[in-house]
C-alpha cells in the first residue's frame, strides 16, 4: 500500500449531536464521511495533466478499514473496480493516470475518453470515483483531497474530496439520499435540493424533522474567470449529478450569464451527462466579453433548474449536485494561475431568485 509522509489536516467541526459530527447537512462540506466521493479527474492523454487523490482515516476505530473504489465514466457507468484495504490512521494516496493506463482495462479507458477542447480529437480521460465503505459497521473516519496537477507547465490546484456522510440516524428522510442506478448512496447525506432547503429550515425556523419541505428549484453560482482569449487561459465548469431513477440528464437550459460590471445576458447552456465539463469560453454571451486591460471574461453565471423559459426538465429535489469552477492560466510574465472554487448552491419554493 502507498504511504504519503504529510502531517494529517486537522478539522473544525460542528457537534449536532453526540459522536458525530456534521456542518450544514445537505451540503457538501469538510468534515469526516461514511464514505468518500471524487467528483472528477481530468487527465491528459498525451499531456501531463493528471489528478492525485489522499484518502485519510483520521479516528482509527477498526483495526481494518475497508473501501470499494467504484470509477465511473460521465455517464455514470462503472468501467473499474478496486478494493482498498487501510489501517488505523492510515493515508491512502493514488493517481488517476496510473489507474488508468496501469490497471483499467483497454476498453474501461477509452470510455473515459472525452474531448475538451473542442477539435473533435478525444484529449482527455474524464470521470469521477466513488470510494464506498465496506467496513464492518462503518462510522464518519474518511477525509480526502484531490490535487489537479500539470506538471510540465507548473499549475497545482486542489479541492477537498466530497464526504458522504452516514445519514441513516438523521430524523428527516429528505436529508438521506436515495438509491440510483448504479451509484448507490442510500444512507448517506444527501447533496440535494430538498436536503438543502429542510437543513436551512432547521437553521432559520428550528424545525426538526418531518420532511415536509419539497424544493421547487435549485442553483449553482459558480464564479467564471478567463485571463485572456488564448489558448493558454480556460476556465471549465464542471457540474456532478447522481444517475436519477426515471429521469434523463439535465439537458438543455436557458440561463443568465453577469459580468463584473452588472451586465446580464440570457444564453443557452447544456447539462448533457452525470458529469458535465463546460469551457466557459464555448458559453458565454460575446456582449459581456471584456476587453483588456479588464479581464477577457469575468463574472458569474446563474445556473436554475428547472429553467421555466424550456419545456420540463425532469426536475426532481431528489437529485444530488455538485458544481465547480476550474480557472487556469499562463500569465504573460511567467506566472501562473490554477485555482478550483467550489460553486455556491440554493433552493427554495417559489418562484426562483433569477432576474
Amino acid at each position: 500500500m502507498k504511504k504519503l509522509i504529510a502531517v494529517a489536516a486537522i478539522l473544525s467541526v460542528m457537534f449536532l449531536g453526540a459522536g458525530t459530527s456534521h456542518a450544514l447537512l445537505g451540503v457538501p462540506d469538510a468534515v469526516p464521511g461514511e464514505d468518500i466521493l471524487i467528483p472528477f479527474f481530468i487527465v491528459s492523454m498525451t499531456g501531463t495533466d493528471n489528478c492525485l487523490i489522499t484518502i485519510t482515516d483520521v479516528n482509527g476505530f477498526g483495526a481494518v478499514d475497508c473501501l470499494h473504489l467504484r470509477l465511473y465514466d460521465v455517464n455514470s457507468v462503472e468501467v473499474y473496480n478496486d478494493e482498498v484495504t487501510m489501517t488505523p490512521f492510515d493515508v491512502y494516496v493514488t493517481d488517476a493516470r496510473d489507474i488508468i493506463e496501469n490497471q483499467m482495462s483497454p476498453a474501461g479507458r477509452i470510455a473515459l475518453e472525452v474531448d475538451l477542447d473542442g477539435d473533435t480529437v478525444n484529449d482527455h480521460w474524464v470521470g469521477y470515483m466513488h470510494f464506498q465503505n465496506e467496513t464492518v459497521a462503518p462510522a464518519n473516519d474518511f477525509i480526502a483531497h484531490v490535487y489537479q496537477v500539470d506538471v510540465a507547465a507548473g499549475m497545482v490546484a486542489g479541492y477537498t474530496g466530497v464526504s458522504l456522510e452516514d445519514a441513516t440516524a438523521v430524523a428527516d428522510a429528505c436529508l438521506e439520499a436515495y438509491s440510483g442506478l448504479g451509484v448507490d448512496f442510500v444512507g448517506l447525506e444527501a447533496f440535494s435540493a430538498d436536503a438543502l432547503l429542510e437543513a436551512s429550515a432547521w437553521l432559520t425556523t428550528g424545525l426538526t424533522g418531518g420532511g415536509a419541505l419539497t424544493a421547487e428549484w435549485f442553483r449553482l453560482m459558480p464564479r467564471v474567470y478567463v485571463a485572456d482569449n488564448t489558448v493558454n487561459s480556460t476556465n471549465l465548469i464542471i457540474i456532478w449529478t447522481d444517475v436519477e431513477p426515471g429521469i434523463s440528464v439535465v439537458g438543455p437550459l436557458h440561463l443568465n450569464f453577469f459580468d463584473e460590471e452588472e451586465n446580464c445576458t440570457s444564453s443557452p447552456f447544456d447539462i448533457p451527462d452525470e458529469l458535465s465539463i463546460i469551457d466557459v469560453k464555448d458559453v458565454f454571451p460575446l456582449g459581456l466579453t471584456n476587453v483588456p486591460p479588464a479581464a477577457y471574461i469575468a463574472g458569474w453565471i446563474d445556473i436554475v433548474t428547472p429553467d421555466l423559459s424550456l419545456p420540463p426538465t425532469g426536475f426532481d429535489g431528489e437529485r444530488l449536485w455538485l458544481g465547480y469552477s476550474l480557472q487556469r492560466a499562463a500569465m504573460a510574465d511567467g506566472t501562473t494561475l490554477d485555482v478550483i472554487l467550489e460553486a455556491h448552491r440554493d433552493a427554495g419554493t417559489g418562484v426562483s431568485p433569477r432576474p
